[in-house]
C-alpha cells in the first residue's frame, strides 16, 4: 500500500455558488465565509493528495461549477428568448391593429368605389338621355327646316305668278288706257265735225 503524503492546504468549493477556495491545512474544521458568496462554511479536514475521494471531491465541484455556468447560461437564453417573444408579440399587435386599419380602409375604398360607379352610371344615362332629346331635337328642327323652305319655295311660285299676273294687268291697264284715249279723240273729232 502507497504511502499517504498529506497535504499542507486544503482546497475545497463554496457548496452554496461553486467558488474555488485554498487554505491552509491548520485550518481544517474551522467556519469561514466564503468570498463569492459570502456565505458561511466550515473547512473540511485536510485529506491526503491520493485520496481518490479527495479527487472526485474536487471534480464533483468542478462539475457543479459548470453545471451552474451551463444553468446560467440556459436562464439567460431563456430571458433573451422570452424577451425576443415579447417584442415578436408586440410586432404582430401592431400588425394585426395595422391589417384591421388596411381593412377598414379597403371597406371604405370599396364603397367609395361602388359609390362612384353608380354615379358614373347616373351621368351616362343622363347624357344617353341628353344626347337623344338633342337629336330628336335636331331632327324636329331639320324637318320644320326642310317644310319651312317647301313653304318659302311654294310662296316664291306664287308671288312669281301673282307679279306675271300683276304685269298682265298692268298691260291690260296701259292697253285699256290707251284704247280709252283712242276712243276720246275720236268722239272729240267727231263733235267738231258736227
Amino acid at each position: 500500500m502507497e504511502a499517504m503524503e498529506m497535504i499542507d492546504e486544503i482546497k475545497f468549493a463554496c457548496a452554496t455558488c461553486g467558488q474555488h477556495i485554498v487554505t491552509a491545512a491548520e485550518a481544517a474544521g474551522v467556519a469561514v465565509e466564503c468570498p463569492s458568496c459570502r456565505e458561511t462554511m466550515t473547512v473540511p479536514a485536510a485529506r491526503a493528495i491520493h485520496d481518490r475521494s479527495y479527487g472526485e471531491g474536487l471534480r464533483g465541484s468542478d462539475a457543479l461549477t459548470e453545471s451552474r455556468e451551463n444553468l446560467e447560461a440556459v436562464v439567460s437564453e431563456c430571458e433573451r428568448l422570452k424577451s425576443v417573444a415579447t417584442h415578436a408579440q408586440a410586432e404582430l399587435k401592431t400588425f394585426q391593429a395595422e391589417r384591421l386599419g388596411l381593412k377598414s380602409e379597403l371597406a371604405q375604398l370599396r364603397q367609395r368605389h361602388s359609390g362612384l360607379e353608380e354615379k358614373a352610371a347616373a351621368l351616362e344615362a343622363e347624357s344617353a338621355r341628353r344626347e337623344g332629346a338633342a337629336a330628336a331635337r335636331e331632327a324636329a328642327l331639320t324637318q320644320d327646316l326642310a317644310i319651312a323652305r317647301t313653304r318659302a319655295s311654294a310662296a316664291e311660285t306664287q308671288i312669281s305668278a301673282k307679279e306675271s299676273d300683276l304685269e298682265n294687268a298692268h298691260a291690260a291697264l296701259t292697253a285699256a288706257e290707251a284704247q280709252g284715249r283712242a276712243i276720246k279723240r275720236k268722239s272729240w273729232r267727231f263733235r267738231t265735225r258736227a
